[in-house]
């Protein structure tokens, strides 16, 4: 029969760890509350176990062998697994943590959470916005992701198609009303917020126009950016109707161009499972609100 191998302390694993970032015994002691004679010990302790030399010492100072930075590698996940297991475990059962884009976010969510929390004033919503809200990891209770090809997380439900549209400041918005995209790409300037100006092409190509007419002017590096730069009149953008409601109820923003909209992808909603009592309220909620909308 095949023995396991006998696994290493882990508060030793741990120390080594604060020890190998730090590089320093001292701050690594004032980081965990003991010694620094304690993290000493309890390395080499670990090293012992595993029958390496985890640092190299000299004159009070610790540096990382060979086999050391192995180590720290390949245990610095694991320690990051079971801290996020164990605060997930703490965590407040009224408490949802949700991820969303930072459009998604600014544009349509938070003017919306008023309602959520009238409805729900015991649970706390905590919303991230990273680059990339297709992310997901153990801390997420609800993502709100988008996808270009239809294709969604497992688990996911539709929240609302993107249905995209083109808009100016309302002098633009008055040259393009009603023509053709023909017309449109003819002398208008175009504001993009893809690196590649995917959408700008699929919307040309959609109208039966060759993208390489396109003349964009203006590029930024987030969709808020070119809605407000065309605002200010500099050029024709695609925006997502649900996202610029302000614009469009203020006058600052006016669809032009052809009114056909054009569908570019999908919102969903992904609620990571076993779904804890504020996730289930509050993806019940969005759905509830995109259907009366």
């Amino acid at each position: 029969m095949q023995v396991s191998p006998r696994l290493p302390s882990l508060n030793a694993v741990r120390v080594f760890e604060a020890a190998a970032r730090l590089l320093s015994l001292k701050l690594a002691g004032e980081e965990l509350g003991v010694t620094a004679s304690a993290v000493s010990h309890q390395v080499r302790q670990l090293e012992e176990a595993l029958r390496v030399r985890l640092f190299a010492r000299s004159n009070n100072a610790i540096q990382l062998t060979a086999e050391g930075e192995r180590f720290l590698a390949a245990v610095t996940p694991g320690l990051d697994t079971i801290a996020a297991a164990a605060a997930a475990l703490h965590r407040d059962a009224n408490e949802v943590f949700v991820r969303a884009s930072v459009s998604l976010a600014l544009r349509w969510l938070i003017p919306r959470l008023g309602h959520f929390r009238e409805l729900h004033p015991s649970i706390r919503v905590r919303l991230e916005t990273p680059v990339s809200a297709m992310a997901d990891h153990d801390d997420i209770d609800v993502v709100i992701g988008y996808s270009r090809s239809g294709v969604m997380a497992q688990g996911a439900t539709v929240l609302f198609e993107d249905v995209c549209v083109a808009v100016a400041a309302p002098l633009n918005a008055a040259r393009y009303a009603g023509r053709s995209a023909e017309a449109v790409v003819a002398s208008a300037p175009f504001i993009s917020a893809t690196p590649d100006d995917w959408d700008w092409r699929k919307w040309a190509g959609h109208f039966g126009v060759d993208p390489a007419r396109l003349r964009i002017t203006s590029r930024f590096d987030t969709d808020d950016a070119a809605w407000e730069a065309s605002a200010a009149g500099l050029g024709l953008a695609l925006a997502t109707p649900r996202l610029i409601e302000r614009e469009l109820d203020r006058g600052l923003l006016v669809v032009t161009g052809p009114e056909d909209g054009l569908h570019f992808g999908t919102y969903w909603v992904r609620t990571r499972p076993p779904a804890r009592r504020g996730a289930e309220l509050f993806e019940k909620w969005l759905l509830e609100l995109v259907k009366r909308a």
